[in-house]
């Protein structure tokens, strides 16, 4: 996990690294605030981010809505087969 960071680490902004860092460390409503306005819906990346914490924090709906935005960017965007099944679930139905 920790080399997958690393690599991708490069292609985030500086507030995308410390929340991912905090998301990480089971930080939620840090990582949250640490995404600030300038995680804008067109960065998928921040978005997807933003919906994990949202999905760690209990707020379901709000990352549902996340997930939405994403899908607007990106129809074609996919999680991975990494990743929970729960939120597998949740981005299926946002789908």
């Amino acid at each position: 996990m920790l080399l997958i960071f690393l690599s991708l680490s490069f292609l985030q902004s500086p507030d995308q690294v410390a929340a991912q860092a905090l998301y990480d460390e089971a930080r939620y409503e840090e990582a949250l605030q640490s995404l600030g306005p300038e995680c804008a819906a067109e960065d998928i990346a921040c978005e997807k981010l933003r919906a994990f914490v949202l999905m760690a924090l209990g707020k379901e709906e709000e990352a549902t809505a996340t997930f939405l935005r994403l899908l607007s960017v990106q129809s074609d965007f996919e999680l991975g087969p990494e990743v929970a099944p729960k939120m597998q679930g949740l981005f299926k139905r946002a789908q």
